[in-house]
């Protein structure tokens, strides 16, 4: 419904999910779909209450703080795990294994212009991550940590 909010996870969420895979072509059959709906809910929340422990422990910032970013001219948002916009200071938050994949290059690139900027931006991976997307963190001078910390 147009100006409510849909609660993510509920009935009205996983109906507006489904109409818009089927939107977009989507071949599976609703009992497929449904178990990956399930299967994605449960790792978004279980991602969110662990970056929500981080953040507890780590005892500064705040939580999903969105940053205008300038890139070749661009405004672009970059929405971060953690940070403090004053301090220009933020921490990406990753679980389970991570690879070099367009969401994350996309990320890269944005933090790598805040970094420019005057930003300093970490990346915690807590779990693993692929050679490819630890060697695109490097090249872009992004200090990482991989691991449980």
């Amino acid at each position: 419904i147009a100006g409510s909010e849909v609660v993510t996870g509920s009935s009205a969420h996983r109906a507006a999910r489904w109409d818009k895979y089927q939107a977009r072509g989507g071949e599976w059959p609703y009992e497929r779909w449904s178990k990956m709906y399930e299967n994605n809910m449960s790792r978004a929340t279980n991602a969110h209450a662990a970056v929500d422990d981080y953040h507890a422990a780590l005892g500064w910032g705040r939580r999903e703080v969105t940053v205008d970013v300038e890139i070749d001219g661009v405004a672009y948002s970059r929405r971060i795990d953690i940070a403090d916009v004053r301090l220009q200071r933020g921490v990406e938050y990753k679980t389970g294994y991570q690879t070099a994949n367009a969401d994350n290059i996309w990320e890269i690139l944005r933090d790598s212009s805040l970094m420019e900027q005057g930003w300093d931006i970490q990346w915690i991976l807590r779990d693993r991550a692929s050679k490819p997307l630890l060697e695109q963190l490097r090249n872009a001078g992004i200090p990482y940590k991989v691991g449980k910390q």
